[in-house]
């Protein structure tokens, strides 16, 4: 794939996951939550996202990694997104 179409596809693979957890898809932004954070290092590494698209979605997807294993970050950061407490902690252990 080009490195542009690549780009487009993590990226709609990231709103997607916003939307599965808005609308309270579990298994859906489970599946897409593993599958970016599995290919978020690699397409960083092959200079195919840039350093600011890949630091902003790396520290969302670690804060909601780090919500649903129980820990609770509302007290470690201001920027907090409310939206990850809509899905029960046992989705994404």
């Amino acid at each position: 794939m080009k490195s542009g179409v690549e780009k487009y596809t993590i990226m709609w693979k990231y709103m997607q996951f916003h939307l599965a957890l808005e609308n309270s898809y579990h298994d859906k932004a489970r599946a897409l939550f593993l599958e970016i954070n599995k290919n978020l290092d690699d397409f960083y590494a092959k200079k195919k996202i840039s350093r600011h698209y890949y630091k902003k979605m790396k520290k969302e997807l670690r804060q909601y990694q780090l919500m649903y294993n129980g820990i609770d970050i509302r007290k470690t950061s201001k920027n907090w997104n409310k939206k990850a407490y809509i899905v029960n902690r046992e989705h994404f252990e």
